[in-house]
């Protein structure tokens, strides 16, 4: 863990899946905080957000974003797939794919 939090902004706005998702989102987020820690340099806040599901025509589709400011601005990704889950872990490893570039 680091030596100092990083702020963490976590919004669901997909309200029907429940209290218990919820925390097991925000607790994938709070877990691959230090890992953007070292992502990205100077990281200065983080906000999670999965969004209402896009409805399709045989599923819905869970969209989550997450953005990062750092001393360079701000970094923003936006991944959808089936499961919210899949979702998050999928726009934190774009993010984190992200600073690879950002920084080379």
């Amino acid at each position: 863990m680091s030596n100092h939090e990083i702020p963490l902004e976590f919004y669901n706005e997909a309200q029907h899946l429940g209290p218990s998702i919820e925390g097991e989102l925000r607790s994938e987020v709070e877990h691959r905080l230090p890992r953007l820690e070292e992502c990205y340099a100077s990281l200065h806040k983080v906000v999670a957000a999965l969004e209402q599901p896009v409805q399709r025509e045989f599923t819905d589709l869970y969209q989550a974003k997450v953005v990062v400011y750092d001393d360079l601005g701000k970094v923003t990704t936006t991944t959808k797939e089936s499961t919210p889950m899949a979702a998050m872990k999928e726009a934190l490893s774009v993010m984190e794919k992200l600073a690879q570039h950002r920084y080379s």
